[in-house]
């Protein structure tokens, strides 16, 4: 994806919220920028789906003005949801000729739901979000174990998802359902469904989910090696899991899988940082957070 003259630049909710909503004299140089890049075709910034559900509770007008920057900013174009690039990622590990792109141009962008049908979705989602924070936040105290590294809890991330995977794949394998609250293995399964994947690839993914050849896809290591991230700062700094932090993360590594810049919150540049993501020795890749706008002004001038 990070080839040819365009850059693409990915921003999360606190980015594009900056931006939309009566921006401050450096975010509306930041604006400028991108627009100008945008329009001179140097700069892409490709829309996550997850910023249109995540501005569900927001005013009809904020929501809106964030609807119709994303949509200048983007030309039209999405991202996939992160399920379905995983799932064409392992795919492509056992048949040729894969479609790996990442984005697509929808026939609609704008959300045209009633303000009624709004605000049901967003009690909904208030109503998950207090039963997956209760869920994930049983453990009282921080354990602050001396010695302890963050190393540890990302490998224990890394060998519970291929644990689990080869488990759904034996699952998938035998025509058992995989329960719809088992997120985003679900996901994953039914896009590999909308891929028409065979019983012979389903082998094919098992014995690769034996080795470390999944490993070898980096996207997929960013985002467990984030989770591995907010584990550990459960356990030893008492951090509260958040309902967003499973967004956030797919997002952060969808980004880091296909784009050239992305600008998001504080912590979630910090973590991508400390698994040596924004090395440009290594990869075509900066991260930035909203509280750094000076620096994302020069680097957005060098490259427009």
């Amino acid at each position: 994806m990070k080839t040819g003259e365009t850059k693409l630049i990915l921003l999360d909710q606190n980015a594009i919220s900056k931006l939309a909503l009566s921006p401050s004299d450096e975010w509306l140089e930041i604006l400028k920028l991108l627009q100008s890049g945008v329009k001179n075709g140097k700069i892409l910034c490709p829309t996550p789906l997850e910023t249109i559900n995540e501005s569900i509770h927001l005013p009809r007008p904020d929501r809106e003005r964030i609807e119709n920057l994303c949509n200048e900013l983007s030309c039209g174009y999405f991202t996939k949801f992160f399920w379905q690039i995983i799932a064409q990622e392992i795919l492509a590990k056992v048949r040729l000729g894969v479609d790996t792109s990442c984005l697509f141009l929808p026939s609609q962008i704008r959300n045209e739901s009633s303000d009624f049908e709004i605000e049901a979705l967003a009690q909904r989602i208030w109503r998950d979000k207090d039963g997956y924070e209760k869920a994930s936040n049983v453990l009282e105290e921080p354990l602050k174990i001396k010695g302890f590294p963050p190393q540890y809890m990302i490998d224990a991330a890394i060998t519970n998802w291929l644990n689990w995977m080869r488990r759904y794949l034996n699952k998938f394998r035998n025509g058992q359902a995989i329960d719809d609250q088992q997120f985003p293995y679900k996901e994953i399964f039914d896009a590999l469904c909308d891929l028409r994947i065979t019983d012979k690839e389903v082998t094919g993914l098992l014995r690769a989910s034996r080795t470390i050849e999944w490993l070898g896809i980096q996207f997929i290591t960013c985002w467990l090696g984030l989770e591995g991230l907010l584990m550990y700062e459960q356990m030893q700094h008492g951090r509260k899991f958040r309902y967003n932090d499973e967004i956030d993360r797919s997002r952060a590594a969808t980004a880091f899988h296909i784009g050239n810049c992305f600008i998001t919150d504080y912590k979630m540049a910090t973590m991508l940082k400390q698994l040596g993501l924004d090395n440009s020795k290594h990869f075509d890749f900066k991260v930035f957070s909203v509280s750094e706008p000076k620096n994302i002004v020069t680097y957005l001038k060098s490259r427009v």
